[in-house]
């Protein structure tokens, strides 16, 4: 069924954070999640943990690029009243701000910016994506005023080749870790200008997933420090209920592993890969989130190794706007949706004769991922 559908060493001004902040799950038992890009590896464990572990409500925005797959949500969440899907980009500041609105958004999680995807393909769209539409998503979230936490997804790339300590400069050799920098800062910027409660974890380049082997070929260092997806959830949990203050927290394992002894183990070329104790450091977290990698790590890599090659969604998440659906193609085109099972709305507002604004409000509510118009292609009401 359709679902509902040259390098500048830079340091940032440290807030103080509060000692002692109230547990929101203390305040408010029951509050209304929105993770964006949640359809990725880490935002979709993170909306099971939310979903099984919590009774909260669930909204995910994606756009549906890079790697995402609607399935790797478990059908009863997808099909769960307390769980919603909104198809779009959070460079739409109108549509984030609606859903924001439309959900009565308590808790943020920003899970887009470490789409590693686009941001390698070009380093300008990388920068674009990762920077505007963060500033379009802090725009929203100021303008709502009601948003309690969020938290920011960041990565290890930050640091290049500095020290990997929250309090050390940041000196990214990559794209990706420039830009990530850079929706950083602007984030700082948001707190010390509207005392938003914003913060950001640095997980590390080592997730594994079924994207790591891809990540370790464009690794920048000889070593990676590696973190299972279900420790990467937990400490991502553990930080959005102190997120404020601009604050930020290292989530990663407590040792690195060989670039290429890891890729061979995954290829079933080698035993076991070598380790070291981490330059990654967790302490922080560890002494402010009581936050500590449990999971077995040779054995999450076997698991990564045993598995086959991931499945593509067979199923559609389109969301389709109509115009002109009343016609005899607008008709025979709803006709077919309906035996494919794709989800569409027939557009209540028509281009000219609606003003410009309704057309753009009704785009902004119904939240398409495609938009098509029949008006004028045959002859009928349509």
């Amino acid at each position: 069924m359709p679902v509902k559908v040259e390098q500048v060493p830079t340091t940032f001004l440290m807030i103080p954070l509060d000692p002692e902040p109230e547990r929101l799950e203390e305040r408010l038992p029951k509050m209304s999640y929105l993770v964006t890009g949640g359809l990725g590896s880490l935002g979709s464990a993170l909306i099971a943990h939310l979903y099984e572990n919590t009774s909260n409500r669930i909204t995910v925005l994606d756009n549906l690029k890079g790697r995402t797959d609607i399935l790797q949500i478990p059908q009863r969440i997808r099909e769960s009243d307390r769980f919603t899907l909104v198809i779009g980009d959070i460079g739409n500041e109108q549509l984030v701000l609606h859903t924001l609105k439309d959900k009565s958004v308590d808790v943020v999680i920003d899970c887009t910016a470490r789409d590693q995807s686009v941001i390698d393909r070009s380093p300008t769209c990388g920068a674009r994506n990762a920077i505007q539409g963060l500033t379009h998503l802090l725009n929203a979230i100021k303008d709502y005023g009601q948003v309690r936490r969020f938290l920011l997804v960041s990565c290890q790339t930050v640091y290049g080749l500095s020290d990997g300590v929250e309090s050390a400069p940041l000196t990214p050799v990559s794209w990706r870790g420039a830009a990530l920098m850079s929706a950083e800062a602007m984030l700082h910027s948001y707190v010390v200008s509207y005392q938003l409660p914003l913060a950001v974890v640095r997980l590390s380049y080592g997730l594994i997933n079924d994207s790591l082997e891809r990540r370790l070929d464009s690794s920048d260092t000889a070593n990676v420090n590696l973190i299972t997806v279900e420790d990467a959830v937990r400490g991502v949990v553990a930080a959005v209920e102190r997120a404020q203050n601009a604050e930020v927290w290292n989530i990663g394992g407590p040792r690195d592993y060989s670039v290429e002894q890891v890729k061979q183990f995954i290829n079933g070329k080698s035993s076991a890969p070598s380790s070291q104790p981490s330059k990654f450091s967790t302490e922080k977290a560890s002494k402010e989130l009581d936050f500590y990698a449990k999971n077995d790590l040779v054995k999450a890599l076997t698991a990564l190794r045993n598995s086959s090659q991931p499945i593509h969604s067979s199923g559609s998440v389109a969301k389709i706007l109509l115009y002109g659906s009343k016609g005899w193609i607008g008709r025979q085109f709803t006709q077919m949706l309906q035996e494919k099972n794709i989800a569409y709305v027939e557009a209540a507002t028509r281009p000219g004769s609606d003003t410009d604004d309704a057309i753009r409000e009704e785009i902004v509510r119904v939240a398409p991922s495609h938009v098509i118009s029949m008006i004028g292609r045959t002859q009928g009401e349509g």
